[in-house]
């Protein structure tokens, strides 16, 4: 009695799903049409996507679709390259196309060429996705899902912006899924675009008390009784949360049923949904919880190959071990990688490790995907999760991934150099150059010449002294005077600035990169 079957059908969501068949009448029509879902985690939001999407096939529509991973927000444009199929082994040589622009890699005359240190590059990369759906539209209905926003990488956002212009008559649907937080900067720009061109926002909120009764009665398959829907009513109308509670139930066998209807017995729950969660977990056998455990480090999805190197065991091994997992309904397989069938089930998972064990695991796993090889963003995440003050480490790790992300995603680069700043002694008034000294130590090209200081030589000119209480974004060598930009940046920083639609503070990061990660 521990596992559940998925509900059938979606409850207390009707006007949701009137409202996003309607969006799919217009696009039929010939308009775009935008629809932006909002809420919590466990609400409902990808549920709604997913049917608006089966409803759209149905049709005879076309379907692109893509979700964020909050662990891959530094892969520039991965969200649509992924949405879109944009891989260099993709038959479509328009995809094909992409994907090498994607990774286009190499030097000129004046530093490294790619795909935003060029600001040509990046005007053909946003350009060549914009007609790509242009293309696709233009052949039929387009319809373009997109969960997890909040998660999206910020090239990405500003390529959903563009293209949403650009589709602005044809039969195209943007239906986009989000929560309420985090929000970053580039996510509320897009909202702002999409709101502009007529986007309608649902905001999902907790079920109807009639409809947690029919998503109860339909998940037990039995009337339920006045006792179980009062101790349901503790999921506050969230979705998810009262499909955890009832199989925390049944797996104690709390429920039973007489003539249809079904009652709990007294039995005392786990006083919060965390507990709930591993609670609805423990009929796993012990060596695949072992396997979940080690799995939550590596984010919400991962795939078999990197939970392999981080257990060091074979791939033979983990796939009996996660069988348990993904007949349990605890992890999902979408072909490529697995994940957990929601974030709150790995959040439990994950923040039932006791926080020491959690550093050691992150650590553990940093130093293992760096000795096959794997990228260096992937390795920094890890070990800056699993760092403490002054880990060298970490902080070589977190300077290499900021040198190697300048070209592409300059924001994305000075946020990598902020954490590995923030990791230095707090009393070193040179943390921010030290972090540029480390970031351009490359094995690959050799030591650079050292300052007596253990930094990189500070350019030309005095070495300003950071103030207490202020970031790098707001110290005087990393602003622009008078909205000018530093006579140093690098070439092409103006004009990538413009194209990404930076505010001034992300500017001048980006400006402080240019000189400090060439």
């Amino acid at each position: 009695m521990g596992m559940l079957a998925p509900a059938p059908r979606t409850l207390g969501r009707e006007a949701e799903a009137r409202a996003l068949g309607e969006a799919l009448d217009r696009v039929a029509s010939g308009a775009l049409t935008i629809m932006l879902i909002e809420g919590e985690a466990g609400i409902g939001k990808t549920r709604l996507l997913q049917d608006a999407l089966q409803d759209a096939r149905g049709r005879g529509m076309q379907v692109v679709t893509g979700r964020a991973e909050e662990l891959e927000r530094t892969r520039p444009f991965g969200l649509l390259a992924a949405a879109f199929g944009c891989a260099s082994s993709s038959p479509d040589p328009r995809r094909a196309a992409i994907a090498a622009l994607l990774a286009t890699h190499g030097r000129g005359d004046q530093g490294p060429i790619t795909v935003t240190s060029d600001p040509g590059l990046q005007f053909r990369t946003v350009d060549a996705f914009g007609d790509l759906a242009e293309e696709l539209a233009v052949s039929g209905p387009l319809v373009i899902g997109v969960d997890d926003l909040q998660w999206a990488d910020p090239s990405s956002l500003l390529t959903l912006a563009t293209v949403s212009r650009r589709l602005a008559y044809l039969h195209v649907a943007l239906i986009g899924c989000l929560r309420p937080a985090p929000r970053v900067a580039e996510l509320d720009r897009l909202c702002g675009v999409l709101e502009a061109a007529g986007a309608r926002h649902l905001a999902l909120t907790a079920l109807a008390d009639r409809a947690v009764h029919d998503l109860v009665a339909d998940t037990i398959a039995a009337d339920p009784g006045p006792g179980l829907l009062a101790e349901i009513a503790g999921a506050a109308g969230n979705p998810l949360f009262v499909t955890e509670l009832l199989g925390a139930l049944l797996q104690e066998g709390a429920i039973r049923t007489v003539g249809g209807r079904a009652e709990v017995a007294e039995l005392a729950l786990p006083p919060t949904l965390r507990l709930t969660i591993l609670r609805r977990l423990s009929f796993l056998p012990d060596d695949t919880l072992q396997a979940l455990r080690a799995a939550s480090i590596l984010g919400s999805s991962f795939t078999v190959t990197e939970l392999s190197v981080t257990m060091a065991r074979t791939v033979l091994e983990l796939s009996r071990m996660l069988a348990e997992a993904i007949t349990g309904r605890v992890l999902e397989d979408d072909g490529d990688r697995l994940r957990f069938r929601h974030d709150l089930i790995r959040d439990a998972i994950y923040a039932d490790l006791p926080g020491s064990v959690r550093r050691g695991l992150h650590r553990e796993a940093g130093q293992r995907l760096a000795g096959v090889g794997a990228a260096a963003l992937q390795v920094a995440e890890q070990l800056a999760r699993g760092a403490r003050r002054e880990d060298a480490e970490a902080i070589g790790w977190l300077a290499r991934a900021a040198r190697e992300a300048a070209p592409t995603s300059p924001d994305v680069a000075a946020d990598l150099l902020d954490r590995a700043t923030r990791l230095m002694n707090p009393a070193d008034p040179g943390r921010p150059h030290q972090a540029a000294g480390r970031a351009g130590q490359q094995p690959d090209v050799g030591r650079p010449r050292r300052s007596r200081r253990g930094s990189l030589p500070w350019p030309a000119g005095p070495r300003p002294r950071p103030e207490r209480g202020r970031t790098r974004a707001d110290l005087p060598w990393a602003r622009p005077a008078g909205g000018r930009a530093p006579a140093r940046r690098a070439p092409g920083a103006g004009a990538r600035g413009a194209v990404l639609g930076a505010h001034q503070r992300r500017a001048s990061k980006r400006a402080w990169l240019g000189k400090h990660c060439p």
